[in-house]
């Protein structure tokens, strides 16, 4: 269900990065996290989480194409790759150590 409305998401990335630039589309994306937050937090209601989950979804699709659409900016062409394996490496390993705090927590 993620998948149709992320593709949704994909004009709205281009459009966000035309207009905007990098920095623009950056803040776009913290605004569509806050917004999916927020709802979580403070919404138990089903019907806003469906607006909470498209959030999520536009949030999702708009990271993940801005910050790979950023990443040649700022490096050469031969190691966008790598740097795209060494994102991914520090997401998951982060990822891998909220499971801990998280179990903490409950």
């Amino acid at each position: 269900l993620m998948t149709p409305v992320s593709l949704v998401g994909v004009p709205v990335t281009d459009a966000i990065i035309s207009r905007f630039g990098f920095h623009g589309g950056f803040q776009a994306i913290n605004m569509f996290a806050l917004g999916h937050i927020l709802i979580r937090l403070f919404s138990d209601n089903l019907n806003v989480q469906i607006a909470g989950f498209i959030l999520f979804s536009f949030f999702r699709s708009l990271f993940f194409g801005i910050t790979f659409s950023w990443l040649p900016t700022i490096l050469a062409p031969n190691v966008v790759g790598k740097a795209a394996g060494i994102l991914y490496l520090l997401s998951g390993t982060i990822s891998y150590l909220n499971v801990p705090l998280s179990n903490f927590v409950i």
